[in-house]
């Protein structure tokens, strides 16, 4: 009788054991794995996530999208924070917050879905996952907080035409080279430029069909070209400069483009208010006798440009128009 019940016993031992070594795609019921809280909606906060570094190896997790019959509304600050096993995340529908610090420090995360239900990313909430490279922010997520994904892998990002608000999300992400700006962004203001300043390597903006209106930050050392969707009514861009839809003013030459003798195309009038600013590699600019005006800041801090000769077609320069420009060989002013 003892022997068999020492049987049992070892027996049981043995399948707890086994049922600890499995990854938790294999248990039966992942939500005894966290905490939680009901809130005053009636729907869930995940609050913690308790696992052991020692058991997963590279997990695969399922956010569950109810508990108790109660909806998953909410993954709470810190919730995954340190979560060192956790390969890809799987956000289902009908959340609708991503807190700050959520999934802060998981070292090996390489991939989340976030639904398009997230309204809201906070603070950090991505914040040092090294090797994260693939992430899509759905159209309806609206606010994206400081340093939420700072120090990640990302090397593209599209943000949708939802997003009214970024600060410095994108703080030192090295790998971050290319941003799109999506169907439904109508204005890019200057705070949603995420590589200003020069925190990420990002060298090229794509902006979508629907903008009419951009305010470019003062300065994007970084950047080396500009392209617009096809079907935008506003915008276009030739060789990574972005221009008026009727090519009648020169918006922005990007300042880390490659372009070191530029002509500027015939139909232009204008020299927009920092079109050429901070453009170094730029030694020459042949300006046509269509242009008339060069506005504010036009063609300042070109350290390289060599020199410049203005058409007797100029009627206005703006203040600061060659500021900080070098041009060792002169500026011709027109007799006029």
């Amino acid at each position: 009788m003892k022997t068999k019940t020492t049987s049992i016993i070892t027996a049981i031992i043995m399948v707890i054991s086994m049922l600890v070594a499995l990854p938790m795609g294999a248990l039966a019921d992942a939500t005894d794995y966290i905490d939680y809280k009901v809130l005053d909606d009636g729907t869930i906060e995940i609050t913690k996530f308790y696992s052991n570094d020692e058991y997963y190896d590279n997990m695969d997790y399922v956010v569950p999208s109810e508990i108790d019959g109660k909806a998953v509304t909410v993954i709470g600050e810190n919730a995954f924070d340190g979560a060192g096993f956790l390969n890809t995340v799987v956000i289902p529908e009908g959340v609708t917050e991503i807190k700050a610090n959520a999934f802060k420090n998981c070292g090996v995360l390489r991939s989340v879905t976030i639904p398009s239900t997230v309204k809201h990313i906070g603070d950090s909430a991505f914040y040092g996952c090294t090797i994260l490279t693939k992430i899509e922010i759905p159209y309806g997520v609206e606010t994206i907080g400081n340093e939420a994904f700072y120090d990640t892998s990302l090397s593209s990002i599209s943000l949708p035409g939802s997003i009214t608000s970024i600060s410095n999300a994108f703080d030192q992400c090295w790998s971050l080279s290319s941003i799109t700006y999506g169907d439904g962004f109508t204005k890019i203001t200057s705070d949603l430029f995420p590589g200003y300043p020069a925190n990420a390597a990002i060298t090229k903006i794509t902006i979508g069909k629907d903008v009419d209106e951009i305010e470019f930050p003062s300065s994007l050392p970084q950047f080396k070209t500009i392209t617009v969707d096809s079907q935008n009514a506003t915008f276009c861009t030739v060789n990574g400069v972005l221009y008026n839809k009727e090519m009648t003013e020169v918006l922005r030459m990007p300042p880390a483009s490659n372009i070191k003798d530029y002509t500027i195309p015939a139909t232009v009038t204008t020299i927009g208010t920092r079109a050429f600013y901070d453009c170094n590699n730029l030694m020459s600019l042949t300006i046509p006798d269509s242009v008339t005006t060069i506005k504010d800041y036009g063609i300042s801090s070109c350290y390289n440009l060599r020199s410049l000769t203005l058409p007797e077609s100029i009627v206005y320069i703006g203040n600061y128009a060659f500021s900080g420009s070098e041009c060792t060989q002169g500026i011709v002013l027109p007799e006029n």
